[in-house]
């Protein structure tokens, strides 16, 4: 949930409207991208999970979210 949060963050930096659009008018509609986490080197000991790094993937068909993502981040200044 984490990184959902993190991309709904990204896109409410840049696009207000869009923002609107997607998670407060109409927020039980699918949304035009995915995404994905990569934990490098995984390790459980006991009731702890350790990773060496970790990356995310976002993908999305709808050029309007992409850029809004894209701005979005850049203008964040922590994640």
């Amino acid at each position: 949930m984490m990184v959902l949060s993190l991309i709904k963050e990204a896109i409410r930096t840049s696009d207000e409207k869009l923002y609107q659009r997607l998670y407060l008018d109409n927020a039980s509609k699918p949304k035009t991208y995915s995404f994905a986490v990569y934990l490098s080197n995984l390790d459980k000991k006991e009731n702890v999970f350790e990773v060496d790094g970790a990356s995310v993937t976002i993908s999305s068909s709808n050029p309007e979210i992409a850029v809004s993502l894209i701005n979005g981040f850049q203008q964040m200044k922590k994640y």
